[in-house]
């Protein structure tokens, strides 16, 4: 099952949440991604982006927190289920612990690219750039497949929301089985419905965020889970880590409305005019005429 061709006799694919909405939504213009120069010349040179297995990220909860939140609601749920429900979703919520490590990977983006936080956080002391992706590569990433572009969502009260759908949703389809003629059919369509739900529920997980990280305002570039195996999925050394990374390719494109990025911003740190007639001459020689480069203008000096 893919988003968009959801199984009929299946309901359970992310645009069958009701409030859905509240991360599925269309993307800013913009949306800025904070890196170091090196990171910019990366990306700008290889025309890659690299996406980071979640695990790796800066909070520790990634993953876990969505789980957490399922077991709970489970736990406590208040809705009048027979035992055979009740067993059904005490089951599936024990599965999902086995997705705590698996090969998730993103990319994080912010809907401001001038946020003086975001600078001293991931752009080496405010010395980075900002690169902002435009709406119509974000946009065109749902086409492969295995990734989308979504808003996190921090508010608890949301992730409840979103928690108590999917197991309304996972009770709804366990409940289809009745209509099925003998058990191997029925133990069948209730393996289908994990394996259905575990997709979604890890589509979903990556966007619920601990709240103390609400003023990031991320977006994510999210993939479904990868194979080690998969071409693109790579290990590098970054400093002293080793990091699993996704390694997402731009696109060749003929359409020269199509921009995957339309502007840099320069960090307040940085030295502007030296940094800004460099970008220049390398965006050039990479292609990327329509660029434009801008500078920061948070009042704000590392020392």
């Amino acid at each position: 099952m893919t988003d968009g061709q959801d199984d009929k006799r299946i309901p359970l694919g992310v645009r069958d949440l009701p409030n859905h909405s509240l991360f599925d939504r269309e993307p800013p213009p913009s949306l800025f991604h904070y890196t170091t120069l090196q990171g910019a010349y990366g990306i700008i040179t290889s025309k890659q982006l690299w996406l980071t297995k979640i695990q790796h990220l800066n909070d520790l909860t990634e993953l876990r927190h969505a789980i957490a939140l399922f077991r709970e609601m489970v736990q406590y749920w208040d809705r009048a289920i027979t035992a055979d429900e009740r067993e059904f979703i005490d089951r599936v919520a024990h599965q999902l612990g086995s997705f705590a490590e698996t090969n998730i990977c993103v990319a994080s983006f912010c809907e401001d690219g001038d946020l003086l936080s975001q600078w001293r956080g991931y752009s080496a002391g405010a010395t980075g750039v900002t690169i902002g992706f435009s709406r119509a590569y974000l946009k065109s990433l749902t086409n492969k497949g295995f990734l989308n572009c979504w808003k996190c969502m921090y508010e608890p009260s949301e992730h409840r929301t979103i928690i108590r759908e999917l197991v309304q949703m996972a009770l709804n389809c366990f409940r289809m089985r009745e209509t099925l003629p003998d058990e191997a059919a029925k133990a069948t369509f209730v393996n289908n419905i994990i394996g259905y739900f575990n997709t979604t529920f890890l589509r979903v997980a990556p966007v619920l965020k601990d709240p103390h990280f609400r003023e990031e305002k991320e977006w994510r570039i999210i993939t479904t889970p990868q194979k080690s195996t998969h071409a693109s999925f790579d290990v590098i050394m970054a400093g002293s880590r080793l990091l699993p990374i996704f390694r997402l390719e731009f696109p060749a494109s003929e359409d020269p409305e199509f921009n995957v990025f339309d502007c840099l911003r320069i960090g307040p740190s940085a030295n502007s005019s030296l940094v800004s007639n460099a970008l220049f001459t390398l965006l050039i020689k990479h292609d990327y005429k329509r660029c434009s480069i801008m500078r920061s203008t948070a009042p704000y000096r590392a020392i």
